[in-house]
């Protein structure tokens, strides 16, 4: 192939050439002239195409591997519960995203970022499927260059029209929309040639390669439409050593010692019986504490019907999740009275069926049960047995903990599951009329028996931080000796009389699941009261929650662009295998065609003729030969740039306008076009008039001049004067030309900006610190920040929030639709060079184009794609060439600069997609709802506020000569009960800087919620009246410590009637006998009330008991 140089001539005229050189060369004697030659190589494989092949192959099988090795790389197996192959079954791909760092805080208020990766894959592969959309056409004009070459092997054979020519060289050079409309409109004439086979199947390919390459577009904004982002929280294992479980410390209660008694180091004898813990006070409270939910370093937890110790507050394990070992109890009770002997008739009839008094139990295997020491029970029901409550254990036949605790047995160890008998009493006649509680009934008392099986069991438990919550994983017996141990102080009954004191609001409202009731708080004081003999043990399996980013990509969608994406590399490399496998014929070029002629050379004609199918250039070349001889070595270049002659000083130019045909007719078109300097030079270059087929239908270039000037006059082909085309000047300045076309580059670019900055308007977030002052504070910060809509509505974190990225839909929308409005914008400019053209071409001496810029033109305005941007820069970079006219210039940068907005589009699309975040924060909507969460008080209940009568009148109610409230309002006591032992389900006690308030109860489901809400509180400040009381004054007892003296009088301190009292004395030596009860004493000025009837107007009209803040006074 010769260098461009030997193409362009030095600036000086040549040498004349006479028109018998070029045209009709003499005959001679010598060896018969060179000539070029089409050969059959005997190759079967020559490559060609090899390069635009292995850029198609790579780009597209190469995106569409990438993506189907990140989805194998990135697959969350959790999800979809399985590999690649679960996740096909299932119709998602679940891949985990690159996220960035999660903020420090709490688990719900969590905040992180991140990148939806296959969404930008997704946008480069249509993008680099649009770039070699082109270069596969280039791949498919080797075929129908193929098919071409055999074809014109045989005259015969059905070959290329003209037009049909001019239609494959726009189609196959472009492989625009606009040559495949025209290519269409073309085929679906009704008169027209018969079109051969190659022309149908290029027609075909193209239109196939365009439409699966905006297929990948369609595939790729289908994507970013159906795609989602999840945000979850997952366990990310640490590496830390945790003192989060609990195990038995042997050296508070002791080794197993089977001699002796179970935790035998907190036994001891005195002189009124044997004592557990009796000395450690702290052991009480530190059960106490724990069950009543106060215990820092332990909690309660009840999972299952077994409870549970687990880490309290102080721990701070709530970011943690891990496994623990730790203790558990279960308890199952039943109803022990229903195997005991009852009092048998007459007895009252409001004891109903079997609830009549039990006299014993001996036919339940236990004779001295109900256990008491003195008293009876008389035919009439009323019981003067001095029953106490309490726990009994059994040890074979032996009843232990009456007296000595677990030294009552001859042996204190049981075995796992351990047998309890329990025996409660409640003193209060008021229970006697309960109905509904399967207790047993007496005139003057109410128990409750019950038989109970407590099972003791080392537990492997598991804290999920996320939902925050506990859950046992696995458990197992305890050992017997450790199931010994941690009986122990039930049996020393130190937890009884909490026991009984918890059981009044379900004894009190007659709930028949009473022995249920009593098996949960059974399992639960067991195991509070052994929190003081366990010890911290390190936790196993920590890990942390941390926010994972999850894409959801559907897989149909998913598998349909990268099958699409595969079928482009595979017709690439099948066009060039075909190709290859038919490059068989070769054009010999003789050594004197060649640029240093020392050799001959062999050019693939399948290359030449693909230049002939792909570039305007060669034909332009074969109609502007050139006067340098040189047009013969130029036919055969495989560079379309190579194929057209031109010099310095453009000789040749290219008009368009009118000119003078053979018969003197107007004909608009191409014309040739010579400035002064060429025409004194005219002489040299006389021109080819003996090819008049060339003249008249290639290229109707002749002026009439230049046909004068040859000698050849123009004669009317008849006597009256033809009409005639002609160029004149219109009055109007303004006529619409190319509407449709700038219509739709301004209705879908603009129309697609306006969608983006309008939905950037509408749903800009104006929470984020980003948005605070609008859109322009945005732009000063440097992001947008917008509300995405969400497609989950459940609750914080136990469910999962997802959302679309509309924004990168948005961006990739107008990146598609610029890459098609291009084509249109390439043609608008092509209206601005055409008006250039048209000025240019009126004055022979203004510079216009010559032959190699009309077809570098024609290729640039006709496709504006990158290869024909190429030449054209590679021809002005040329040192010796024709003058460049400007408009040739200008739309040179027009079609460039088109062309690099459109891929910068796709640039910033791209930089887009890798640059956007999906934040998942968590923020209040308001919303309507009618929802009842707060509270105020109630007419219905109490009464009005009338102060003509004592508050609350409904509730007061005579009893046995006093005054009580809520006698037989059994339901509200029952509620106040539940609402201190926090198991209330409609109202619940929260304790806020100093103040207790009521708040809705877990049935109410107000946890998704925000809101504000009326309701009432208390807060209680208390002092030590004591001290400003009147002591027993020396000589004191030896017992009392100082300043622990007892209370004569509170005569000084204001309250001469505290302590409160009706019979009885403080003697000197410290015994007292005067009947102090248990009360809590208003105060309204100087009254004191509530020691006899509660409120009584009787006693005390003027007490009202409606003062606030008002004083009162508590002892025991």
């Amino acid at each position: 192939m010769l260098p461009i140089d030997d193409q362009n001539p030095s600036e000086h005229p040549p040498r004349a050439v006479s028109d018998s050189l070029i045209s009709e060369p003499e005959p001679r004697a010598s060896p018969k002239p060179p000539q070029l030659e089409i050969r059959k190589s005997g190759r079967h494989f020559e490559i060609v195409g090899l390069i635009s092949t292995l850029s198609v192959f790579v780009i597209t099988a190469g995106t569409a591997t990438l993506i189907l090795g990140w989805f194998y790389a990135f697959h969350d197996p959790i999800t979809t519960g399985g590999g690649i192959m679960s996740a096909v079954q299932n119709g998602t791909f679940v891949i985990k995203e690159s996220s960035g760092p999660a903020s420090k805080e709490s688990l719900s208020s969590q905040t992180h970022t991140q990148t939806l990766r296959i969404l930008t894959f997704s946008a480069l592969s249509s993008h680099l499927v649009s770039l070699t959309s082109t270069i596969l056409v280039t791949l498919l004009a080797y075929r129908s260059a193929t098919q071409w070459l055999h074809a014109s092997d045989n005259p015969d054979d059905a070959n290329l029209t003209p037009i049909q020519y001019g239609l494959l060289v726009q189609t196959l050079g472009s492989g625009s929309l606009m040559s495949l409309i025209n290519t269409l409109l073309y085929t679906c004439r009704s008169k027209r040639a018969t079109a051969p086979r190659l022309f149908k199947e290029a027609f075909v390919g193209v239109a196939g390669i365009y439409i699966l390459s905006h297929v990948v577009g369609v595939i790729d904004l289908w994507l970013h439409g159906k795609a989602r982002s999840i945000s979850v929280f997952r366990a990310v294992p640490v590496q830390s050593e945790e003192l989060y479980g609990l195990v038995y410390n042997e050296t508070t209660c002791g080794p197993f010692d089977m001699t002796g008694l179970p935790c035998k180091n907190l036994i001891s004898r005195r002189s009124d019986g044997t004592h557990w813990a009796y000395d450690e006070s702290w052991m009480y409270l530190e059960g106490f504490d724990t069950i009543s939910g106060t215990n820092p370093d332990l909690t309660l937890e009840y999972i299952n019907d077994t409870a549970i110790l687990v880490p309290g507050s102080n721990r701070n394990f709530k970011s943690h999740g891990f496994s623990i070992n730790t203790q558990g109890l279960h308890v199952e009770c039943i109803n022990l009275a229903d195997e005991c002997d009852t009092l048998q008739s007459p007895f009252p009839v409001a004891f109903g069926p079997g609830s009549g008094p039990v006299t014993n139990c001996s036919k339940a295997g236990y004779p001295r049960f109900p256990y008491y020491t003195s008293g009876g029970l008389d035919i009439a029901g009323n019981d003067t047995r001095n029953i106490k409550s309490l726990v009994l254990g059994i040890i074979g036949e032996e009843i232990g903990g009456m007296l000595h605790g677990t030294a009552d047995f001859s042996s204190g160890w049981t075995s796992n599951p351990a047998t309890t008998i329990v025996q409660l009493r409640w003193d209060y006649q008021a229970f006697w009329g309960n109905h509904g509680t399967p207790g047993v009934r007496y005139l003057n008392a109410l128990d409750l028996y019950g038989k109970c099986k407590m099972t003791y069991l080392d537990v492997v438990a598991q804290y999920d931080p996320i939902g925050a919550q506990w859950i046992i994983e696995e458990t197992s017996l305890s050992p017997p000796g450790l199931t010994s141990i941690f009986w122990t102080p039930m049996i020393f009954q130190l937890w009884t009389d909490d026991l009984r004191y918890t059981l009044i609001p379900y004894i009190v409202t007659g709930q028949a699941d009473v022995f249920d009731t009593l098996a949960s708080w059974m399992s639960k004081y067991g195991m509070a009261y052994t929190a003081p003999l366990l010890e911290f043990t390190a936790a196993s399996n920590i890990t942390t929650p941390q926010p994972v980013a999850l894409g959801l990509y559907p897989v149909a969608l998913t598998l349909l662009l990268v099958g699409c994406l595969y079928i482009y590399s595979i017709t690439a490399l099948a066009i060039f295998f075909l190709s290859c496998t038919s490059n068989n014929r070769m054009i010999f070029v003789p050594r004197e065609f060649t640029r240093k002629k020392e050799r001959d050379k062999e050019r693939s004609a399948l290359d030449v003729a693909q230049t002939w199918l792909t570039d305007p250039l060669p034909l332009v070349g074969s109609v502007f030969p050139g006067r340098d001889g040189r047009h013969i070595a130029r036919s055969v270049k495989v560079d379309p740039l190579h194929h057209v002659y031109d010099s310095d000083w453009g000789l040749v130019k290219v008009g368009i306008g009118l000119y003078k045909g053979s018969k003197g007719e107007s004909i608009f078109g191409l014309m040739r076009q010579s400035h002064s300097r060429a025409r004194r030079y005219g002489q040299l270059f006389p021109f080819l008039h003996k090819d008049i087929s060339m003249q008249e239908e290639m290229a109707p270039q002749l002026s009439g001049s230049e046909l004068r000037g040859s000698g050849k006059p123009i004669e009317p082909s008849s006597s009256l004067k033809r009409p005639q085309l002609k160029i004149c000047m219109s009055q109007r300045r303004f006529r619409v030309v190319g509407l449709l076309p700038t219509l739709c580059v301004v209705t879908i670019t603009g129309g697609t900006a306006t969608l983006v900055l309008g939905w950037l308007c509408v749903f800009q977030d104006p929470q984020a610190v980003e948005n605070r002052g609008g859109i322009l504070s945005a732009l000063r910060n440097g992001s947008f920040v917008i509300m995405e809509p969400p497609t989950s509505k459940e609750f914080l974190l136990s469910h999962m929030q997802t959302e679309t990225l509309r924004i990168l839909l948005f961006s990739a929308l107008a990146s598609h639709i610029v890459s098609v409005a291009s084509t249109f914008l390439v043609t608008l400019l092509a209206y601005r060079a055409a008006t250039q053209w048209l000025q240019a071409s009126e004055d022979p001496d203004d510079v216009n184009l010559t032959p190699i810029q009309y077809g570098l033109l024609v290729r640039t305005l006709g496709t504006g794609s990158l290869m024909s941007i190429i030449n054209s820069l590679r021809y002005v970079s040329r040192s010796r060439r024709g003058k460049v006219p400007w408009f040739f210039t200008e739309a040179l940068i027009g079609v460039t600069g088109v062309y690099l907005l459109t891929h910068v589009i796709g640039l910033v699309d791209l930089w887009l997609h890798s640059s956007a975040k999906a934040v998942s924060v968590i923020r209040p909507i308001p919303f309507e709802l009618e929802a009842q969460y707060g509270n105020t008080y109630s007419d219905e209940k109490c009464g009005p506020i009338n102060k003509t009568e004592l508050p609350c009148q409904k509730f007061i109610r005579p009893f046995q000569g006093r005054l009580l409230f809520g006698l037989y309002s059994i339901g509200e006591v029952s509620g106040s009960y539940n609402a201190i032992l926090d198991i209330n389900p409609y109202w619940k006690l929260e304790r806020i800087n100093e103040t207790v308030i009521l708040v809705p109860g877990p049935t109410v489901n107000y946890q998704s919620h925000e809101f504000n809400f009326n309701t009432h509180g208390l807060r209680v400040q208390c002092a030590n009246l004591g001290d400003r009381c009147e002591t027993l004054t020396a000589p004191l007892p030896q017992f009392l410590v100082q300043g622990t003296s007892s209370v004569t009088n509170c005569s000084k301190a204001g309250y001469p009637r505290i302590p409160y009292y009706t019979t009885g004395e403080l003697s000197p030596s410290g015994l007292d006998t005067r009947n102090i009860q248990t009360l809590v004493l208003g105060f309204i000025g100087d009254e004191m009330g509530g020691m006899i009837f509660p409120i009584s107007v009787d006693t005390q009209p003027s007490f009202d008991g409606r003062s606030n803040p008002m004083a009162s006074g508590y002892y025991l």
